[in-house]
């Protein structure tokens, strides 16, 4: 799906069977969408944005959900895999980013869509999706480990002085 792409939100109301509590599914149920881990910030502070990430074509994209206008538009682009973070300046339109193929920290801007690559991982490193930004969102901080493999209790032993 190209970027700026617009994808109408159908919102679901219901109440949850235990608590009686008014309950909004904002994503369908037929598009698998990456959930947020509550350390993200995934939402405006307002509440007015939620940015996710879901396979409304095939691929992992990050999508910018407006709650009054119940549809969402693409933020990123491409077949490649992506691990949405979701972290960003709740205050304002600001950047977010994601991490490509495993490898690359990419920043993009949630008002021209334009990306910037951040950081890859050394050849001889593999990087995780986890990446997470501290309360003001001015620093991000992330796990990479060697890639040889840990198959065995002398490399486990020997792991921690790589310092990695």
């Amino acid at each position: 799906m190209a970027k700026g792409m617009r994808v109408k939100l159908n919102y679901e109301i219901g109440r949850d069977p235990d608590t009686g509590v008014e309950v909004t599914r904002l994503t369908p149920p037929e598009v698998t969408c990456h959930r947020n881990y509550f350390y993200q910030k995934c939402f405006f502070n307002d509440g007015s944005h939620l940015l996710f990430a879901g396979a409304f074509d095939g691929h992992w994209n990050y999508y910018l959900a407006g709650s009054a206008e119940r549809r969402s538009r693409t933020a990123d682009r491409g077949a490649q895999a992506i691990t949405p973070l979701a972290d960003f300046s709740p205050r304002t339109i600001a950047p977010s980013y994601y991490v490509k193929n495993d490898r690359t920290l990419l920043e993009v801007s949630l008002e021209t869509r334009a990306e910037r690559e951040v950081y890859r991982v050394p050849d001889d490193w593999v990087g995780y999706g986890t990446w997470v930004a501290n309360s003001d969102c001015t620093s991000l901080v992330g796990i990479e480990i060697g890639e040889t493999r840990l198959d065995t209790a002398e490399r486990l032993a020997n792991f921690p002085r790589l310092l990695p």
